[in-house]
């Protein structure tokens, strides 16, 4: 990571079971991080870190999962403390980066991030479970971050790194691939 040297320093990546998480976690484990791999999914998480483990046998004691439901301030806090009791020390990176498509609620998001793309609608539920996860969850969690890491508060200070979609930033009229009836012009 250029002009960022994250050796010997702690990190958090929400989001980290898969995608650009995983591979978050993966680049920091290998520049020498110890990671705490947080998703909502214990399974894919736990995958994750044997996939790590296995790729990076020698730093096996530096990689750890815990489950936590992003949007709950509660869940951030015990993350926060479990991950610095499992990590040694206080958490040094965020890597806010927990994030679910609006098509369905959490119990389908399998379905539809897989390769089930045609014909699943939005829903009020899935845009609500993304409102709450991309939103209060990354709020949340630069909160507790700057929280817990600022020097002020006894924090060694850090990097907060918060993933969002370039369909943020993006001006179209078809974001998602809906059939011909649907039109969406904002995305969250």
């Amino acid at each position: 990571m250029p002009g960022f040297d994250p050796s010997g320093r702690r990190a958090i990546v929400t989001g980290g079971a898969r995608g650009l998480g995983l591979e978050l976690s993966r680049r920091l484990v290998a520049e020498g991080a110890k990671v705490c791999i947080s998703d909502i999914d214990s399974d894919a998480g736990q995958e994750a870190v044997a996939e790590l483990g296995k790729k990076f046998a020698n730093k096996k004691d530096s990689i750890h999962f815990v489950k936590c439901d992003v949007s709950s301030k509660d869940e951030w806090r015990s993350l926060w403390d479990e991950a610095e009791s499992l990590l040694g020390g206080k958490i040094d990176i965020l890597c806010n980066n927990a994030g679910v498509p609006p098509r369905v609620g959490y119990d389908n998001y399998k379905l539809a991030f897989y390769g089930q793309r045609c014909g699943i609608f939005f829903s009020k539920a899935g845009i609500d479970v993304s409102l709450n996860v991309m939103t209060i969850g990354a709020t949340n969690g630069v909160r507790i971050a700057l929280d817990r890491m600022s020097r002020s508060k006894g924090g060694n200070g850090g990097r907060i790194i918060t993933t969002a979609s370039c369909a943020g930033i993006v001006v179209r009229t078809r974001l998602y691939n809906c059939k011909p009836r649907i039109k969406c012009t904002t995305t969250f």
